[in-house]
């Protein structure tokens, strides 16, 4: 499994809804969405909430055999735990899953885990 990290920007006003989104993933939606890692082949995904500035920042953690590769698959997934997911995401931090932006991810300095 390899680590990722992204940083999205969360809309003005829509921290209160974005706290209910992730609530939802560890909540009632918990087996979907583990379903659903499973499909995209992430082993692991940790979600934070942190402020830069005046700002909100919704951070994520991952790891997954092929981030590219799962990116892919939720894209293209009309799977109805995956199309919440996409439209809730979107509706907090305006980034479309359907139609992912290029983009660059932050460069791996630094890892360790405990075998």
């Amino acid at each position: 499994m390899s680590p990722t990290l992204l940083h999205l920007p969360i809309l003005a006003g829509q921290t209160p809804e974005t706290k209910e989104f992730l609530a939802e993933l560890s909540g009632p939606r918990a087996q979907a969405y583990a379903e659903s890692q499973r499909a995209l082949e992430v082993g692991k995904e940790a979600w934070f909430i942190t402020r830069s500035g005046d700002d909100d920042i919704l951070v994520a953690y991952l790891e997954s055999v092929d981030f590219a590769v799962a990116l892919q698959r939720m894209s293209a997934s009309a799977q109805p735990f995956d199309r919440w997911f996409k439209d809730r995401l979107r509706s907090c931090t305006g980034l479309d899953l359907d139609n992912p932006p290029a983009m660059s991810l932050p460069e791996l300095a630094a890892y360790y885990t405990e075998s």
